[in-house]
């Protein structure tokens, strides 16, 4: 793989961990201080951060921008383990769980994750596929969501090449 390959597959599972942190884990967004050691920062935006976090008494980082993914550093769609808290967090909000493998002649093992829940009105069912179990996890967890969509499509398709 190379390291442009590399780089962009880096930078879609770091996506897909703020979307789950955001969209499932109960994060939520502040503004980060708009100034450092050095003066203001006009250019800081908002950070993602843990539920419990005290940005009172945080201390910020001395110098510098701070990114919105800053303090993501779970690997949701890396590592199975992380997933599995996906699961357990869908499984509290009344979601099954589902993880079925299957193969496929160009990739190779493919996973698909369902999430289904009985709603008054129907079924509602979130499914992910991929060819890592974490990722088909996640991607099914966030679900239905436009932009996620478009995440999902061009995860797999970097995960192809």
């Amino acid at each position: 793989m190379t390291l442009k390959k590399a780089t962009i597959k880096n930078k879609i599972y770091k996506d897909l961990n703020v979307l789950i942190a955001k969209e499932l884990m109960g994060w939520k967004e502040i503004q980060a201080p708009q100034y450092d050691f050095d003066g203001p920062l006009p250019e800081q935006g908002k950070v993602l951060v843990p539920p419990g976090f005290d940005e009172e008494t945080y201390q910020w980082p001395n110098r510098g921008v701070v990114p919105y993914s800053f303090f993501v550093t779970q690997e949701y769609s890396k590592d199975m383990n992380m997933a599995m808290q996906v699961v357990a967090a869908m499984k509290s909000s009344g979601f099954e769980f589902m993880l079925i493998t299957g193969t496929c002649e160009k990739r190779g093992l493919i996973y698909t994750a369902s999430f289904l829940k009985n709603q008054r009105g129907g079924k509602v069912t979130k499914t992910g596929t991929s060819t890592q179990a974490s990722v088909a996890i996640c991607l099914a967890a966030v679900g239905l969501r436009t932009l996620l969509k478009r995440q999902s499509q061009r995860f797999n398709e970097e995960l192809s090449k």
